[in-house]
Parts: structure tokens; sequence; C-alpha cells
């Protein structure tokens, strides 16, 4: 029976095996060092001046990027030509001395993985079992379903991977070496093997042409024959290394939240000088705070959604904001702040000073003499998501920790309907219903909402609530969703 044990159990028999052997161990060594060679050429090739020494530094820095390297590395060896006329593999040469050993289900892995591809795709569905459907990327958009025996947590709706399949009596699988890329750069990626490939086909008729002159067979001119010509993994691997360089490489931009205030991580503490359920109570009962499953905890919400805030920057007196009444189902709403109450102190957490200020100056004049003086805000080490810092493209929304899956959803639903409906920088101030009926700006929004799409599939994965269904925001845009 195949499952995660047995290939495991094959792997690793197959890698003890050539272990023992200095042929193919120098056979894998030369593969690592022609990789190695093709990386550092490619980064020397690189926009940063310090590149090359990142890319020695990366995998020092970054200990799942070497192995994942490595694992990939490895992958390909297992799959290589050998010899004068390609006449030799390791894993032939395994099961030809050792095949009677190795179980049923173990060499039918080993066969399968001998004849496997690699490709870069993207996740176009995922069920929620062990299911999953990818979009060839590169060979015209081909789907593929993919079986697994662990559920894909790792994952999510419209991420674009690289990966390696293999197919076992009429199924397909994937290795557990993926690399994943942004999605911007996955369709760079594609969009450079286009040309690659129109410039093989034309290549390649004009060599046929003069084979058929000579009357030699012509040379397949499909992309699949042309695509399997180069070294994919040697492509990919220089990619992924090249994002990996460039995100540790490229100074962060200067991120602000939906204000237009600077992010930066604040802390501002309150010494509690009354009675803490007094405190407790007021908090309760004062506009702008909702209290969390714990007594303990609290989150601070001003009016309008982000988007609805970054429209009107610069147009408002934040100063002189007044907080809802209750936030409670109500998404025309963004989460300013947290406040912690911990051993007689209130603790104020927000993502940028001017939004410390205004909470400090708030929570002194709403709590009275319930908080003593305010300390200096303090800079926090809290790392901020790239969702969290564009509040996944202006349109993300805070769900409270407690609400029930269907009242969250309705939230979202009239949420997005006023996001739809609202000017956004991703598209130059114009609505997203205002740019899905422009030719050149459709391929924009439909980009946006798969990264909308793939935001709530991991608030999903994190909340264990049912997934949100955004089928209606295609429909309402009038877009097809991609399949």
């Amino acid at each position: 029976m195949l499952n995660e044990k047995t290939i495991d159990a094959a792997t690793l028999n197959l890698m003890k095996w050539f272990r023992k052997s200095p042929l193919w161990e120098e056979r894998l060594d030369e593969i690592i060092r022609e990789m190695e060679h093709a990386h550092f050429r490619l980064a020397s090739l690189s926009e940063f001046e310090d590149v090359q020494q990142a890319f020695k530094n990366i995998f020092d820095k970054f200990t799942h990027t070497k192995f994942t390297w490595h694992q990939m590395v490895l992958e390909q060896f297992f799959v290589t030509q050998f010899g004068e006329y390609g006449e030799s593999n390791v894993i032939d040469a395994y099961i030809g001395t050792h095949g009677k050993r190795e179980s049923a289900a173990g060499r039918l892995w080993l066969e399968g993985f001998r004849r496997s591809n690699v490709s870069l795709f993207e996740i176009v569905r995922i069920d929620r079992g062990k299911i999953i459907t990818l979009k060839d990327m590169i060979l015209d958009d081909a789907t593929v379903t993919i079986h697994s025996f662990n559920k894909f947590d790792s994952v999510a709706i419209w991420d674009c991977v690289v990966a390696r399949i293999v197919t076992v009596k009429g199924k397909n699988y994937w290795t557990d070496t993926i690399l994943p890329f942004e999605h911007k750069f996955a369709k760079k990626i594609a969009a450079q093997l286009e040309i690659h490939f129109k410039h093989s086909k034309r290549r390649t008729k004009k060599e046929n042409r003069k084979r058929k002159r000579e009357g030699l067979s012509e040379l397949p001119i499909d992309r699949k024959s042309l695509y399997q010509k180069l070294n994919l993994v040697e492509l990919y691997l220089g990619a992924w290394i090249t994002q990996c360089i460039t995100q540790n490489l490229t100074p962060p931009p200067t991120v602000r939240n939906s204000d237009g205030e600077k992010l930066v991580s604040c802390e501002i503490c309150f010494p509690v000088a009354g009675r803490l359920n007094d405190l407790t109570a007021k908090l309760y009962e004062t506009a702008g705070f909702e209290q969390y499953d714990t007594e303990s905890e609290w989150a601070w919400f001003g009016a309008g959604s982000p988007s609805e805030r970054t429209a009107k920057q610069g147009k408002i007196d934040l100063d002189a904001e007044v907080y809802p009444d209750s936030v409670e189902g109500d998404f025309t709403v963004t989460k300013l702040g947290e406040i912690t109450l911990h051993n007689g102190i209130l603790i104020l957490d927000t993502n940028s000073e001017e939004r410390a200020k205004r909470g400090a100056s708030y929570l002194s004049a709403s709590m009275g003499n319930l908080l003593g003086s305010p300390s200096e805000i303090r800079h926090t080490d809290k790392s901020f998501s790239i969702h969290s810092i564009q509040e996944t493209s202006e349109a993300r929304i805070e769900i409270p920790q407690n609400m029930k899956t269907k009242e969250a959803h309705a939230c979202l639903d009239r949420h997005y309907q006023l996001v739809i409906d609202n000017p956004l920088s991703t598209f130059g101030g114009k609505t997203p219903r205002q740019a899905a009926k422009s030719k050149l700006m459709r391929e924009q929004v439909v980009d946006w909402l798969k990264l909308l799409e793939n935001d709530e599939y991991r608030r999903s994965q994190k909340s264990s609530q049912k997934i949100y269904n955004t089928d209606w925001l295609w429909i309402e845009l009038n877009l097809e969703r991609p399949t």
C-alpha cells in the first residue's frame, strides 16, 4: 500500500544504497557543483552589488532555505540520465540490483519518481480533504489533480509553487519539496519562459526545414518537448534563490496604516488607580471598546472600514474622532489597537505613534481617576505580516475572536459590498467596480480578488472556521473566476 511510511522507506533505502557507491556519490557532487556554479553566476548578474556575498551567506542565515535547495537538487539527481548516451540513472540502477528487496509499493513510487516532472503551478482549488487542483502556468494552463496523504495545511488557494509531480497508478502526488513564489514573481517567470518558447519554436522550425532537405526526421516543436530541453530545476531554483535574496536585500517599503500613519508597533502603559472591576465596567460601557473572550483583553475600534478611512486620509480630524457605541456585527469599523490588563497595568498596543497618542488621550478622558498618568510611548519588537501591513490592499478587516461563523460571514458580506464601491490606491483611486470595467485594469482586479481569497483562506486556516465564499464578488464585478 502506498503511504508516507512506504515512500520514506523506499527513498531512504535508495539513499543508503547509492551512498555506498563512489560513482553515484561523485555524480551527485557533480550536480551540486553545477547548480552552485549556475546560481552564483545568476547572482553576479543581479542589480544588487552585494548579492554574491548575500548568496554565499543566505544558506548560513536561513537553514530552511539551505535544506530546501539541497532537497530539490537531490530530487533532480534521482531523475537525471548519466553516461554518454544518457543510459544510466540511479533509480534504474537501484531497482535493477535491489528491486526485489524493495516493497511493491515502494518500487512503484520510485518508478513513478523516475518519470516525474517539475513545473510552476498556481493552486486553483483545495478540497478540505486531501485533493488539490493545480494549473500549470507554463504548459498551456493544463490542470493537474493532486492527492496527498495529509491535509494541505501549508498552502492556500492561489498560491504559486514549483513542485515535482509523481504519478503512481493514475494518481498524481507531489513530493515534500515545493518552492513558494510570490504571485507577481511567478507571473514574471511564466512570461520569460513564454518568450523563450517562441524563440525556440522559431529556431526548431528552421532546423526542421534543414533536416527535411537532408532526409532526417523532424524535431518536435510542441511546448512540452521544448520545455523539457531546459534544465528546469536549475532555472526554478535560481529564480527562487533570487527571490529569497531580493526579499532580504530590498529595503522594506515605508508602510502606513489606513489613516496614512507610518507603521510602527507602539505600547503605552497606565497604572490602574481604581478598582479593577470598576475599570472593566467602565471600558465595557465606553464607546469604541469591545471585550474579547478573556476579561483582560479588549479591542479599540474607530468608525469607518479600512478602505473608507484610507479614502478620507487628510480630510478628517482624527483628534476629534467619534467612536462607535457598538461594534458587534458591524464591519464599517477599523481596529485601532488592543488593550491588555496585567498585574495592575493597562497596556495599549497600536500600530502607529499617532494612534498611541490618540488612544492615550481617549483613555485618560474616558476612564478618569480609574487610571494614573500614562508612560512614554515605547516601540516594541512586534512584526507585521504583509497582509496586516497592507490591510490586504486596503480591504482586510479584523474578525473578533468570539464571533460565530454565520455572523462573521454576514459582516464580511457587508464589508466587501462597501469595499468594491470605495476608491482604492491599488487601482489608482478607482473603485474595484470601476477598475473591473476597464480592459486595461481587469487583470489587475482579478489578481486583487485572488489575493483577497488567499487571505480569507488563510484566515479560515487560523480560525478553523468555514471558508468565506467570495463567489458573489466575481459575479458582482462581472468577472469570470479562473479555474
